[in-house]
């Protein structure tokens, strides 16, 4: 029996908490990203990511010590533990200048079987490799888990949905399904995302124009989203 796991969580989720307080553990944390069990190696990688955006650590790292790292994190992205999968996307977002290396990893976990895991491989190869997210149906993943039962997963589909300018005949579609979605989060997510497609204004107005009577909070979103709408039309145009 494994009779120091649970200590070994706890002093990585702690230091995961920390943020910039514990950036010297950095070391220890890296060795815990091999640890024999893989709900440690997911909270380790925590540490390295826990902001997911470019305040993070990794992307703050030395860029030979972040070098490093990159086995360790493709390696973890096959885990059995789907929350280890997770955590292993989440990182790769952050190597860019690696693509090459990343992509092989990420097109098999578009069919993962957890929907959260597909959406960040998706969100991840779109990040890194947007030819290559058109070219495998990144955009064709993202679009069925708008719909998920899970309201924290779905919205973050129709987040996702507002990178892909390249396609807005399906980007566009999708997200105006959205804004019929019961969840709120859905729904008002949908009406942010369709306001970076302004040239598909034609469609994308009269949907609104609906969002705005419902009876729930997306009204009042639509209603500004319909205000920048006819601004960005009414706008003079540029000599």
């Amino acid at each position: 029996m494994d009779t120091t796991r649970q200590t070994r969580m706890r002093l990585a989720d702690l230091l995961s908490r920390l943020g910039p307080l514990a950036e010297s553990a950095e070391p220890a944390m890296a060795r815990l990203l091999h640890d024999e069990d893989e709900s440690v190696s997911q909270i380790a990688m925590g540490f390295f990511n826990s902001s997911e955006d470019e305040h993070a650590l990794l992307n703050r790292l030395e860029p030979r010590e972040k070098r490093r790292l990159l086995p360790e994190f493709l390696r973890l992205s096959q885990a059995r533990n789907w929350g280890t999968r997770n955590n292993a996307f989440i990182a790769l977002r952050y190597y860019r200048e690696q693509a090459p290396e990343v992509v092989p990893a990420l097109i098999p976990a578009l069919r993962d079987p957890i929907a959260q895991v597909r959406l960040l491989a998706a969100d991840t190869l779109r990040r890194l490799d947007p030819a290559a997210a058109k070219k495998y149906g990144a955009i064709s993943v993202l679009i069925p888990i708008m719909q998920d039962p899970d309201g924290q997963v779905a919205y973050r589909a129709a987040e996702c949905l507002r990178a892909f300018h390249d396609q807005p005949e399906l980007a566009v579609p999708a997200l105006i399904e959205g804004l019929r979605n019961t969840n709120t989060l859905v729904a008002c997510h949908s009406i942010w995302s369709l306001e970076d497609f302004q040239e598909s204004a034609a469609s994308i107005v009269p949907a609104l124009e609906k969002a705005a009577q419902r009876p729930d909070d997306v009204a009042g979103h639509a209603r500004t989203a319909l205000k920048h709408f006819h601004n960005a039309t009414n706008a003079p145009a540029k000599p």
